[in-house]
């Protein structure tokens, strides 16, 4: 079986110090389309440093603040990952539709993939509409041509972990936070994934920041390599 994937790059300049912290927040509420100012996507670039080590595949989803450069749109598609759009205004289809459209046009990609921005709970930035409705998208997606292939629900059991006709409701995150205390050790995911298809989530700024979210990212790379266990595309 396999290990799918999922980062989100959901900072222009991460947050790994107070200045790029304030700066991505400034270009997220007010500047999405502001030209691209010296420690663009660095953190990205740091993290994708571990995807040059290892046999690692993913789908990387890219909001319209932090577009992917053209050589990163060159990386994935020369590595074998798989570019998607992290949409935020979900408020229509239209809405929807227009940013997938914008997306497009800018990064000169025709997308296969799209996942939602945040679950519901808090707004994220000026554009950001909360409500998280992940049935909308699954019937939206039809029309745009996409896929919507997982939500962002928090696996509680290993069951939850599993896909229901080819969706998956449920992701393991990196960040305790958004972990099940019952359900929040690697090696529960890694048995997990020896049976069937998982789906990882894992956030740059997130690597940057959180010693254990690094070392736990290293502990699935590195006991995917002994136990044979696959990386796949979403």
């Amino acid at each position: 079986m396999a290990f799918l994937l999922r980062v989100d790059v959901e900072k222009p300049y991460g947050n790994h110090t107070i200045i790029r912290k304030i700066t991505s927040k400034i270009i997220e509420n007010y500047y999405p389309l502001a030209p691209r100012m010296f420690g663009y996507l660095d953190h990205l670039k740091e993290f994708l440093k571990v995807f040059n080590e290892s046999n690692v595949k993913a789908t990387f989803y890219h909001r319209l603040c932090n577009l992917p450069t053209q050589d990163l749109v060159k990386y994935y598609a020369d590595h074998g990952h798989q570019l998607g759009l992290h949409f935020e205004n979900s408020r229509s289809y239209e809405t929807v539709k227009n940013e997938i459209d914008c997306f497009e046009h800018l990064v000169k990609v025709k997308i296969k993939t799209i996942s939602k921005y945040g679950s519901g709970y808090y707004t994220l930035g000026k554009f950001h509409y909360s409500p998280y409705e992940p049935e909308k998208y699954k019937i939206w997606v039809k029309q745009l041509q996409v896929d919507f292939p997982c939500g962002n629900g928090i696996a509680s059991n290993i069951q939850d972990l599993f896909d229901v006709n080819g969706y998956f409701e449920n992701v393991f995150w990196l960040e305790d936070e958004y972990r099940d205390e019952n359900f929040n050790s690697v090696e529960i995911l890694i048995e997990a994934a020896k049976e069937r298809d998982v789906v990882v989530l894992i956030h740059p700024e997130s690597y940057m920041n959180i010693k254990r979210v690094r070392e736990d990212f290293a502990q699935i790379v590195e006991k995917a390599k002994i136990l044979g266990i696959e990386w796949k595309l979403l």
